[in-house]
């Protein structure tokens, strides 16, 4: 294709090679918006990812510090042993002692499970030892509540140990009213955005029994 002289004496563009050269302006720019767009996406999309992984951190450390120091309690005297952990398929009670604990003093009752608005709920509650169970953890003016992991939509736990009469240990779906913790906690998270290996909480305390009461009388024995 010819171009047609100017009136200066040098060769110009046509008409339609401007047209054809405004497209591909147009197509370049095009594809440079929709590269920032997605550079755009991405980057929010990284950053939700590292915002719900960061929240999964939190939550591993909390449940490895509150519910692996989970406790059996031995209230004493003996006829008045209460089991100290309670296990559903949807959420778990435990006690937990506050640092320098002596007997007689305040113990601790925890809970972990679904929140109403979404993500988990750890729970406290300041339980008298000589008053024991979870009937605190009821009481909303006694309560403390902590939402974590707002993006975990389902929560399914189970529990690992050997219970009462039972020849090995096993995973179940429920532990409540043994005396024996059990071995560990396992907690299936169904997310929002990732898809989570199981969180696995060990139970520290190998003890059977605690004794809890500064009540006098025989000594505590577990049972």
């Amino acid at each position: 294709m010819n171009r047609r002289p100017s009136e200066s004496g040098e060769a110009g563009f046509t008409l339609v090679e401007m047209i054809v050269a405004l497209a591909i302006l147009g197509l370049v720019l095009a594809l440079l918006g929709s590269a920032a767009k997605l550079l755009r996406g991405t980057g929010d999309r990284l950053a939700e990812r590292g915002a719900a992984l960061a929240d999964l951190a939190l939550l591993d450390g909390l449940l490895q510090e509150r519910l692996g120091d989970a406790i059996a309690l031995d209230f004493g005297p003996p006829g008045r042993w209460v089991s100290s952990f309670d296990g559903r398929p949807d959420a778990a009670r435990f006690m937990t002692l506050s640092p320098g604990f002596m007997p007689g003093e305040p113990l601790v009752a925890m809970a972990i499970g679904a929140a109403a608005a979404g993500g988990l709920e750890l729970q406290r509650a300041e339980v008298a030892a000589d008053a024991p169970g979870f009937a605190a953890l009821e009481a909303p003016d006694r309560v403390e509540s902590r939402r974590l992991a707002a993006d975990v939509t389902a929560l399914r736990l189970s529990y690992f140990g050997r219970k009462d009469g039972a020849a090995a240990a096993a995973w179940h779906a429920t532990w409540q009213d043994e005396r024996l913790l059990p071995r560990a906690v396992r907690l299936e998270l169904d997310h929002a955005r990732l898809d989570l290996a199981p969180i696995i909480v060990p139970i520290r305390q190998s003890l059977a029994t605690l004794c809890a009461t500064a009540e006098p009388g025989p000594a505590c024995d577990g049972g």
